[in-house]
């Protein structure tokens, strides 16, 4: 495989989702940044319960950096919420955040840099509130890169792992970034796309191990794994997955069967002793996760009494908001008679999460865009499309019904990148429409919602009509979310010069050209 391709893919992923990012952050992921702040700086996991130096609050148009300690207390279960990151309280004092540390650890290096950029600006004489917002700014774009990873990766297992053309392989991973939510997730921290990164890395490792059998590779299956663990416990579910699909690709052979076992036990076993530590600390079981916990937990619903809802609601099903899935139930079959290992795997993955996110309360993910818990697992739903692409060209009516699927998930996704789900959410929300018509009522539903917010904010760009206020949202925050939702937006309201602006989105625009005009060459002739 042309490795100088492979690069230009993550390149042009990673500039596109650079251009269509919105350069601040309002997710739980900012809770998992400033902590790794707050390690890097006091080398501990916890604050004080008196500490003023927690996650600064990016609510107020001049934040005072103080408020990210106010609480609410529910002192039966321990829990407290700093601003929307839950925590618990501990009998010692001290805050721990309910997430686990995956997250954090990934963003100990851009905490790092941000920690440099602190420094500079001080020194230039900038205001708190310029630096929290270039903090925030660097920050937030992790999302952009675990999109482009995820894309890189998948583009990797089509290429190495199923045989597919590189031009097959490059339309399939568009189609998986443009056509789902996926795109829309590339702007968030949500700890779910970073554990989809690493069941991704996993994954192509995994089949690098099925066709060269050395063991350096089951190292590699098995850390990402593991990393994927301490970032969602919901982990365990593909783990169990990838466990069963090695002892059928070891099998008849014990010798290589132990050889398997034995690597997973020595690679996952650190993982585990920390995640079981860190639920110890902060709930007093090892086995309890702070998510799991009364006050925090979203409670247990009906046994698969969500399962209608992610497969037909109009507001939050997966047909919805990744239409081309309609297309893996289709050619499922074929797939798993070509592929009959990869077949199983997807197959397993879908029912255990399915059944496992199907019976909680808020199986859609509360205050979201689409499934969100499905998004660690929608590249693998989305391999039996991914692989079927010549066979839906071949055929008129696969053909134009794909280019219609696609063109409704483009447009879709598209709205919510010209407005913002969270900003919608919380409209909806003050207003007291957050019902179940926001599930279930097709001209209430969400996708309705965002495209009339998309359309709202093309009219008031175009006629200057005044922005639509929240409460709780700055005015810096409010000018993007009312017009297009884009970091240029954002920052030249924010007082950045338009030429530097300008020159930032033509360096992006020229690499992303450059980078498809190598995708897109064809190999010399020999």
């Amino acid at each position: 495989m042309n490795r100088n391709k492979s690069l230009s893919i993550f390149i042009f992923f990673f500039a596109l989702f650079l251009l269509t990012h919105h350069g601040f952050d309002k997710s739980e992921g900012g809770g998992q940044y400033w902590l790794a702040e707050n390690i890097l700086r006091n080398g501990s996991l916890s604050y004080p319960l008196s500490e003023a130096t927690f996650q600064p609050s990016y609510s107020s148009a001049i934040p005072d950096l103080n408020s990210g300690r106010e609480i609410s207390i529910k002192e039966r279960t321990g829990t407290i919420a700093f601003n929307s990151n839950p925590a618990i309280l501990t009998p010692n004092g001290r805050v721990y955040l309910a997430h686990e540390i995956g997250q954090t650890l990934v963003m100990l290096p851009v905490a790092w840099w941000n920690w440099g950029i602190e420094i500079l600006m001080q020194r230039r004489g900038f205001n708190p509130w310029t630096i929290y917002r270039t903090k925030i700014f660097f920050y937030s774009l992790m999302g952009a890169l675990y999109g482009a990873l995820a894309a890189f990766l998948f583009y990797r297992v089509l290429r190495t792992g199923f045989g597919q053309s590189h031009l097959g392989s490059f339309s399939a991973t568009l189609l998986l970034c443009l056509t789902t939510y996926c795109w829309s997730y590339t702007r968030y921290l949500f700890e779910g796309v970073l554990q989809g990164v690493f069941f991704l890395f996993s994954y192509s490792m995994l089949l690098r191990f099925r066709e060269k059998r050395k063991g350096r590779f089951l190292f590699w299956v098995f850390l990402g794994l593991g990393f994927s663990l301490i970032t969602r416990v919901t982990s365990i579910l593909a783990i169990s997955v990838f466990l069963f699909y090695l002892m059928r690709l070891s099998y008849p052979s014990k010798t290589e069967r132990l050889k398997v076992l034995l690597s997973a036990v020595i690679i996952l076993v650190p993982f585990g002793v920390w995640q079981a530590w860190y639920n110890w600390i902060r709930t007093g079981f090892f086995y309890l996760s702070p998510l799991m916990t009364e006050g925090i937990s979203e409670g247990k619903g009906r046994f698969l009494g969500g399962l209608p809802g992610l497969l037909f609601s109009p507001g939050m099903s997966l047909f919805v908001f990744a239409p081309l899935l309609l297309f893996s139930v289709y050619f499922f079959p074929r797939f798993y008679r070509r592929f009959k290992w990869d077949g199983e795997c997807v197959f397993l993955l879908a029912i255990l999460w399915f059944g496992l996110h199907s019976s909680i309360k808020l199986w859609h993910g509360a205050a979201s865009w689409g499934p969100r818990y499905f998004i660690a697992i929608l590249p693998f739903l989305f391999l039996p499309v991914a692989v079927s692409l010549r066979e839906i060209m071949k055929r008129t009516v696969l053909r134009l019904s794909a280019m219609s699927l696609g063109a409704w998930g483009f447009l879709l996704n598209l709205s919510s990148i010209i407005s913002d789900w969270h900003f919608r959410v919380a409209c909806a929300n003050a207003r007291g429409k957050l019902d179940q018509s926001w599930l279930w009522d097709f001209w209430k539903a969400q996708p309705a919602d965002m495209f009339r917010g998309a359309y709202e904010n093309v009219v008031r760009l175009m006629t200057h009509a005044p922005p639509r206020i929240l409460e709780n949202y700055s005015q810096a925050d409010l000018w993007p979310v009312n017009t297009i939702n884009i970091w240029p937006f954002a920052v030249v309201y924010a007082g950045v010069p338009v030429w530097m602006t300008v020159i930032a989105v033509v360096f992006l625009m020229g690499v992303l050209f450059i980078a498809l005009r190598k995708i897109l060459t064809p190999p010399p002739r020999r």
